[in-house]
């Protein structure tokens, strides 16, 4: 069960990043908002946001804004704030949390935290807990239309992708997200 959860080192930092989703529409899920603090309550962790996985655009998006949240000096002191704020590309935490809410059925669960194995069996119990199987679908939907629709969501253009001589794809979208995050990383 758990090759259905993402587990990546956060270079140069001692850090990991744990991505997975949960489908909400479960009847074990009663309610969304709960979970953050169950996972919260349950899991080792340094900081942790639920948002809507169809408002992502892969794994290096959330890679990216884990990395800046860890690297960066901010004036929001909590972490997660920090990560939300850079995951949404929102200077405001309010705008933040309302932009990536959940809308969908499908919730992404993203964690950094320090000590991958006990996190790891954390997320394993919790999930056994609820009787779900963690999964992570966000990197292998790669349609036209996902594509033309987190453009939209993000505002980017075509001129974004010209700029960087990158061919439109959902890579080269997270490429421009991360430019993005830099920027508001410094700015929060």
């Amino acid at each position: 069960m758990s090759s259905n959860i993402v587990i990546l080192e956060l270079q140069p930092s001692l850090y990991h990043l744990f991505l997975f989703e949960l489908d909400i529409k479960n009847k074990k899920i009663k309610n969304i908002k709960n979970i953050i603090k169950e996972l919260n309550n349950q899991i080792d962790n340094f900081a942790i946001q639920i948002v809507d996985a169809k408002l992502i655009s892969g794994i290096n998006h959330i890679k990216f804004a884990a990395m800046q949240t860890l690297l960066t000096k901010s004036k929001i002191q909590n972490v997660s704030l920090r990560f939300i704020t850079l995951i949404s590309l929102e200077k405001q935490i309010t705008k933040a949390i309302s932009k990536l809410n959940l809308k969908s059925e499908t919730a992404l669960i993203c964690i950094i935290s320090k000590n991958k194995e006990k996190t790891l069996k954390q997320i394993m119990d919790y999930t056994n807990v609820l009787d779900v199987s963690p999964l992570l679908k966000i990197s292998v939907n790669e349609s036209t239309e996902r594509l033309n629709n987190l453009q939209r969501f993000y505002g980017v253009n075509q001129n974004e992708f010209l700029s960087i001589n990158k061919e439109v794809n959902l890579n080269s979208l997270a490429s421009i997200l991360a430019e993005r995050m830099a920027i508001i990383a410094n700015n929060i």
